[in-house]
């Protein structure tokens, strides 16, 4: 089948107009918390904030791996920042993910995808395990990772307001 010049003319209009939609959206709508930034911009949104989350994601974690995790967000959330705010606590393992908003009886049970989209718009704390620890700043978002072989939460979950 041939297209004639006026349909390949219409036809390459639509695919510019898709192209344009696509660079609109990454550049306007798109998530921009998922490049790394420095601190400043996460602590100011944090304190700015009535509502923010902690998020505990042990999947494929060891027992001694989930405790630490589990303790490092305690440990974060008992301090300063997070006093006076709307906290929701988002605990996820292999199964599934459970919200709740501290002060309510309500939960919720989600995958991961859901417990991320939850939060939308608020800052959080994401508490995970991987291979090594680290610490990653996002502009709505921190992330705190502990390796392996910690034992306790002790210094590696400690934030410090800039």
């Amino acid at each position: 089948m041939k297209l004639s010049e006026k349909d390949r003319t219409y036809a390459f209009a639509a695919l510019a107009i898709v192209a344009l939609a696509a660079v609109a959206y990454v550049f306007f709508f798109s998530n921009s918390d998922s490049s790394v930034a420095d601190a400043k911009p996460f602590y100011s949104l944090l304190l700015k904030s009535d509502k923010v989350g902690v998020i505990y994601d042990v999947r494929g974690t060891s027992d001694t791996q989930a405790q630490a995790i589990y303790q490092c967000g305690v440990n974060i959330i008992s301090r300063g920042p997070f006093a006076g705010k709307e906290l929701q606590i988002i605990g996820c393992n292999i199964d599934s993910c459970l919200s709740i908003i501290q002060g309510t009886n309500a939960s919720s049970q989600m995958d991961y995808q859901s417990a991320l989209s939850s939060l939308s718009g608020k800052p959080y704390v994401l508490v995970d395990g991987a291979a090594e620890s680290s610490l990653k700043y996002f502009q709505r978002h921190l992330q705190i990772t502990l390796g392996r072989n910690v034992t306790s939460a002790g210094a590696n979950c400690s934030i410090a307001i800039e």
